[in-house]
């Protein structure tokens, strides 16, 4: 993190955020679906067409959010890439010949040139990855308990023969 944060403190707060948005937009179509569902059943079809509106808004906020969050990654894995290979260089000016003469320490070299482009930014997105799929699922959780305390157990139970089977 504090290697993406010293390439590009901007690109990486923005894509933290864009990262932040996509975890917590799938909670506010599911409310959204909720009052939709809540208009139909009182038969309120203003109120119904309005929320299908905002939830058609989300949608394309959320795919908006998911493809400028593709978009700012790869621009961080460039400038995150350009800055570890600058400190490569940087060090490895300060090295003899002899070093580079060794095979092993060549090959060390050329693997953290070629892989940092790659590496860091992978792991990275990894653990932004998880921590928004738990956002989400917390979020899922609060809302399913706000509907009725039992459709918690009741989708955990559900989902436990499947888990058993893999």
């Amino acid at each position: 993190l504090r290697l993406a944060w010293s390439s590009a403190p901007a690109t990486c707060a923005l894509w933290f955020s864009l990262q932040a948005i996509g975890a917590v937009l799938p909670l506010l179509v599911a409310w959204a679906g909720k009052i939709i569902v809540d208009a139909v059943v009182a038969r309120d079809t203003q109120l119904a067409l309005r929320w299908v509106a905002v939830e058609g808004a989300l949608v394309a906020l959320l795919g908006l959010c998911s493809r400028g969050a593709q978009v700012v990654r790869s621009l961080l894995g460039s400038r995150l890439a350009l800055h570890v290979n600058l400190r490569i260089l940087g060090k490895a000016q300060t090295m003899g010949l002899s070093d580079f003469q060794d095979p092993t320490f060549y090959d060390q070299l050329t693997r953290a040139r070629r892989e940092a482009a790659t590496r860091p930014l992978a792991l990275l997105a990894e653990g932004a990855g998880v921590l928004g799929a738990l956002a989400t699922l917390i979020g899922c959780v609060a809302l399913l308990l706000s509907a009725h305390p039992l459709a918690v157990l009741l989708l955990v139970l559900t989902a436990f023969p499947a888990t058993l089977s893999e």
